[in-house]
């Protein structure tokens, strides 16, 4: 299995079978990694992992450029909900929800209850307080008009991705939830680092609960400023982990 790191929280799985896309996001102005969607041709089954607006804004891009009407989008009931309130609806959305097993793009996706990180007053402070709200004040403007409108509503989504004897772990945001079963021991790991008030201690919970053998770092750039930040992925001991580049392929 190859997985590619496409920038904030998107990742793209593959294996000899097929191909799936998380969480695509097209970066603001001033960003850490510019993409297109070129980026993410190629790929017809795209899952999300909750609705908010750096999960699901490039959604309906994708789906308007899909000329054949082949792309299908999976995602929660809140994020379609999101999405048919903003844009309308969409025979190619299917909405799912944890303890479902799909078949999609060749791969055996497995859904489970996650939970969204928590900024907390420090972070929240931090950032309102920065100079770069004036810097790239034009961002803020649209980011806030965005995150109003696409609400996460107490909906996040943990995936594991199995195929080949290999099984890939997918969190769209650092939160475990409490009273979940999760499976342990996936070949790899996608592990975001921003959004924690406490970002190394959130890691190591997640950590302890999923027993990962292998860690892929996400979501640590800055892709919408200045509201994101970039965040040094934490050292972890005693785990093999990975802070890719962008466009960087992990091969399982």
């Amino acid at each position: 299995m190859k997985v590619t790191w496409l920038g904030t929280a998107s990742v793209k799985i593959e294996s000899a079978s097929g191909a799936v896309l998380f969480d695509p996001f097209l970066q603001f102005p001033h960003a850490t990694n510019p993409n297109s969607l070129d980026d993410y041709k190629g790929v017809d089954d795209i899952i999300l992992t909750h609705g908010h607006f750096d999960h699901l804004l490039t959604v309906p891009d994708l789906l308007k450029a899909d000329a054949a009407h082949r792309t299908r989008v999976w995602l929660g009931s809140v994020a379609k909900a999101n999405y048919e309130k903003k844009w309308g609806a969409d025979d190619r959305l299917t909405t799912i929800a944890d303890g479902q097993t799909l078949e999609i793009g060749g791969m055996t996706v497995r859904i489970y209850r996650g939970k969204h990180a928590v900024p907390g007053r420090k972070l929240a402070l931090k950032t309102v307080c920065s100079f770069d709200i004036i810097r790239y004040f034009p961002n803020l403007v649209k980011i806030l008009a965005q995150h109003l409108s696409m609400p996460e509503g107490g909906q996040t989504l943990y995936y594991t991705v199995s195929a080949e004897g290999k099984t890939v772990g997918v969190m769209g945001s650092l939160g475990i939830a409490e009273g979940e079963t999760y499976p342990i021991g996936a070949d790899l790991l996608c592990l975001p680092v921003q959004g924690a008030a406490d970002i190394p201690a959130e890691c190591r919970k997640a950590l302890a609960v999923l027993k990962p053998k292998q860690v892929m770092f996400t979501h640590f750039d800055n892709a919408f400023p200045p509201m994101s930040h970039f965040c040094p992925p934490p050292k972890l001991e005693g785990v093999n982990a990975v802070t890719p580049r962008y466009g960087e392929t992990i091969v399982i």
